[in-house]
């Protein structure tokens, strides 16, 4: 839980960015050591910052030797640092997002309330996995995903 009289601070925010999404963080930390012992992938964490005004962003990136990469943004934002941004993208190798923009979906959850975006998180992971590995069942992958 976040400490309401420090907040209005943009350190006090930081802090309770950081605090709220650890949970998330846990998560994540999770699935990167399930898909890295199943498929040799990486779910590497890639860029914290501390965007304009109370904002608070944590980029992940799966990839491996393919083409392809899946990018799942989170905003921390919200009075209280308590709302979440999720924002996923799965593009081609390319580093340059305008050469291949492809399709972002976004939803915003409530750190409070993690279960649908946990669920949200394992069915974009799974789909990523079973579109690029189709020799390979996600079944066990899913199953330790929980």
């Amino acid at each position: 839980m976040t400490d309401n009289r420090r907040i209005g601070t943009v350190e006090g925010f930081f802090t309770a960015a950081q605090n709220n999404f650890h949970p998330v963080e846990k998560f994540l930390d999770h699935i990167a050591r399930v898909i890295v012992a199943e498929y040799g992938c990486s779910l590497e964490r890639r860029d914290v910052e501390q965007g304009a005004g109370n904002a608070f962003e944590v980029r992940y990136s799966l990839h491996d030797e393919c083409a392809y990469r899946l990018s799942l943004t989170f905003l921390v934002v919200g009075e209280n640092a308590d709302e979440l941004l999720f924002q996923s993208h799965e593009r081609s190798g390319t580093r340059d997002l305008r050469s291949n923009p492809a399709e972002f979906d976004q939803h915003v959850y409530h750190l409070h309330t993690l279960d649908p975006l946990k669920t949200v998180i394992r069915e974009k992971v799974i789909d990523y996995l079973a579109t690029h590995y189709p020799e390979r069942s996600p079944d066990k992958v899913e199953k330790f995903m929980h």
